[in-house]
C-alpha cells in the first residue's frame, strides 16, 4: 500500500502542511497512524478525503455549510451514497440562493425603469412575511428595528407588508450577503424619511460602483461553490461507481 508523508500530501494537494494537520485535527480526514518518531502516515484514502475536502470548505459559503460537513463525514465513513446525497443537497440550495439574488438584481433593473412594488398589502404579520421571504422572523424584526423599512399597522395592530416592502426586503437580504453592514444599508433604507421613494434606494445602490461590484462578485462567489460541489459530486461518483 501506497503511503504519504504531511509534506508529500499538502504538495498534491496544493495546500500547507499545516492546513493536512488542521483538516485532521478538525475531523475532515480519517484518523492518521503515526510511526515511532512521530511522523504521520498517509494512505491513498487520505489522500481522497484531502482532495475533496480542499473543495468543500473554502469558505465564506453563500448558504449553510451544514450539508459539506455531513458530506464529508459520510465519505470519511465510506458512506458514499449518502455523501453524494449530502453534496447534491448543498448544490441545491446554492443553486436556490444564485435565482433569489438575481432576482433581487432584477428588482433593481425594474426599478431603475420606474416599476416598482405597490402598496397592495401582501402579507399581514411578521411571520407571514418572513414565510415569504424565506427569511426567519428575528431577521426580520431586527432589520425592522433598524428602520430599514416601516410596514404599514392595520386597525387591529398587525404589521401588514407590501409589495414594495417584499422588493425592499428582498434588495437588503442580498446587500447584506454582499457584506454591507447594517449600519450602512440604515443609511440607505431609512424608512422614517416619508417622500424617499424607491429612486431615492437607486441613487444609493443601483447607480454606487461599490454595491455593483460587489454584486457581481456575490455571483461570481455563488458560481464557484457550485462549480466545488460539482468537483466533489464526480469525485464520489468514481466511488460509487
Amino acid at each position: 500500500m501506497k503511503t504519504y508523508t504531511t509534506n508529500q500530501i499538502a504538495k498534491i494537494v496544493g495546500v500547507h502542511p499545516n492546513t493536512v494537520r488542521l483538516y485532521e485535527e478538525l475531523g475532515h480526514i480519517s484518523p492518521v497512524q503515526r510511526k515511532q518518531n512521530g511522523y504521520r502516515i498517509f494512505t491513498e484514502k487520505h489522500l481522497e478525503e484531502m482532495r475533496i475536502a480542499r473543495l468543500a470548505f473554502p469558505g465564506p459559503y453563500p448558504v449553510s455549510s451544514k450539508a459539506l460537513f455531513d458530506m464529508m463525514s459520510a465519505f470519511i465513513n465510506e458512506s458514499y451514497a449518502q455523501a453524494l446525497n449530502d453534496v447534491k443537497h448543498y448544490k441545491d440550495l446554492v443553486i436556490e440562493e444564485e435565482k433569489r439574488s438575481k432576482e433581487s438584481l432584477r428588482t433593481l433593473d425594474q426599478w431603475h425603469k420606474g416599476q416598482y412594488g405597490t402598496d397592495r398589502i401582501i402579507a399581514v404579520g411578521r411571520k407571514a412575511f418572513a414565510g415569504l421571504n424565506r427569511i426567519s422572523v428575528e431577521t426580520i424584526r431586527n432589520w425592522e428595528r433598524n428602520s430599514l423599512y416601516e410596514p404599514a399597522i392595520n386597525s387591529r395592530r398587525y404589521k401588514q407588508y407590501s409589495e414594495l416592502d417584499y422588493e425592499k426586503v428582498q434588495i437588503i437580504r442580498l446587500l447584506r450577503k454582499t457584506g454591507f453592514s447594517i449600519a450602512s444599508l440604515a443609511k440607505m433604507f431609512h424608512s422614517n424619511e416619508k417622500e424617499q421613494l424607491p429612486s431615492y434606494f437607486l441613487e444609493k445602490v443601483y447607480k454606487n460602483y461599490e454595491s455593483d461590484y460587489e454584486a457581481d462578485e456575490w455571483l461570481k462567489h455563488i458560481k464557484d461553490h457550485i462549480k466545488r460541489a460539482d468537483g466533489i459530486i464526480e469525485r464520489i461518483e468514481l466511488k460509487i461507481k
